[in-house]
């Protein structure tokens, strides 16, 4: 077990006996060393590059030195002047960083990384339309989604809005196309609505 031990050895013969003693402490060994990037235990993280993410380093073992982080990117190392078991950072530049933390005790070593992508968040997302605003039933209508990166996820909704005033969906596209196509087939007043995302 963990801890302090006091070990005893005695040598006898038949007229005499020496007995020697040592205190050992006895160590876990450091384990389970793991990053948390925003409360995400997960190999890669997406985060925001206008918000701080939150590192938080977390192990197993007995008599723990201090962490030691680093974050490097593909032009080589960043930072080292985190300190402590948890860091707020700001990835303002858009790109792929790799953070490192290690730490040790007297009887062993651990490293952990983890990557993490900064991301810009959506800021632009609106709906292209040349048509009149009364369509023709069974006529074919096109819009547009108009957003500022191209690798961003795109769901059309159609919903039709009843006469007491809720609303229906009436058709949902999840091809991640800005180009929408869409048959009014019955009468009534229709909201479109597009939703824009990312992974922030």
């Amino acid at each position: 077990d963990a801890g302090v031990q006091n070990i005893t050895v005695t040598a006898t013969n038949g007229v005499s006996k020496v007995s020697a003693h040592v205190i050992v402490n006895v160590l876990r060994p450091v384990s389970n060393l793991q990053i948390a990037v925003n409360n995400q235990n997960t190999p890669t993280v997406y985060v925001r590059n206008d918000v701080e993410a939150l590192l938080v380093a977390s192990c197993a073992g007995d008599q723990i030195k201090p962490y030691t982080w680093s974050i490097s990117s593909s032009y080589g190392l960043i930072s080292t002047d985190l300190e402590g078991p948890s860091n707020e950072v700001l990835f303002s530049e858009i790109g792929e960083f790799t953070i490192t933390v290690s730490t040790e005790n007297k009887v062993s070593k651990a490293q952990s990384s983890v990557t993490v992508i900064s991301m810009e968040p959506v800021k632009q997302a609106l709906i292209s339309y040349s048509g009149e605003e009364c369509i023709v039933i069974h006529d074919d209508v096109e819009m547009n989604a108009i957003v500022d990166h191209p690798e961003y996820a795109i769901e059309w909704t159609v919903q039709q809005i009843l006469p007491s005033g809720d609303s229906t969906v009436v058709f949902t596209s999840l091809s991640n196309a800005t180009r929408f196509m869409f048959t009014f087939t019955q009468i009534g007043n229709y909201d479109v609505v597009l939703e824009v995302s990312n992974k922030v």
